[in-house]
């Protein structure tokens, strides 16, 4: 039997796939669409490295996360969230403490200033 999984994806998605099919009582070919993602992103790896990987990222993913969170608290702290943003430069002051999170507790204190074009009458 043939995989329908990219041929860089090695070994270890193969066992991966069937492991998970026999697992879910599901044939492989209804797996492709979700670990395709997984495998286009991720280079061939030996088994087992593309699982540490996955963790690898998912922990990516939490710490930006987290950081993002610390972020909106300074600009909560702030007061930047009482009220619509009214001007350009109180939204990209806004988005900019969001973004430099846990840096806004070092002394940074973003401020944006920007002017939008008025329309022609």
């Amino acid at each position: 039997m043939t995989s329908l999984l990219p041929r860089r994806a090695g070994r270890a998605a193969e066992t991966f796939s069937r492991a998970q099919a026999s697992a879910d009582g599901r044939s492989e070919t209804e797996l492709q669409p979700r670990f395709a993602l997984y495998t286009a992103i991720l280079p061939a790896t030996p088994d087992g490295a593309l699982l540490e990987a996955l963790m690898i990222r998912g922990l990516v993913v939490l710490i930006v996360i987290a950081w993002l969170a610390v972020g909106a608290v300074a600009a909560s702290q702030r007061g930047y969230f009482k009220g619509a943003p009214s001007t350009c430069a109180k939204a990209g002051t806004i988005a900019v403490t969001v973004a430099v999170g846990p840096l806004n507790y070092t002394g940074t204190n973003p401020r944006i200033t920007c002017q939008v074009p008025k329309p022609s009458s």
